[in-house]
């Protein structure tokens, strides 16, 4: 992911949460105990990641398709300062 972020052109996002894995970012850790075995998500609890998912993507989908303003994906965030985001400006 980091070598697909840093190929990126025009503008971009790379969020990180410490504790999450790539499934993490989909419902599969609500749908089934299942996966919390290792390497299906990995410590974060499935509501937490959940909610940090939702909150990024709709602060995504305002800015990029309704032009609204969000401050969510501008910088660091007190309300998620377990996520790490960094961000590329389009020329």
């Amino acid at each position: 992911m980091r070598a697909a972020f840093e190929c990126v052109q025009g503008a971009g996002y790379f969020m990180q949460v410490p504790g999450m894995f790539h499934r993490n970012f989909t419902d599969t850790p609500n749908w089934t105990p299942l996966a919390s075995w290792p390497d299906v998500t990995r410590t974060i609890d499935a509501m937490p990641a959940h909610e940090i998912v939702n909150a990024y993507s709709l602060a995504f989908f305002d800015r990029h398709l309704r032009a609204g303003p969000t401050n969510l994906i501008d910088a660091s965030s007190s309300l998620f300062p377990e996520v790490i985001l960094e961000t590329k400006r389009g020329s």
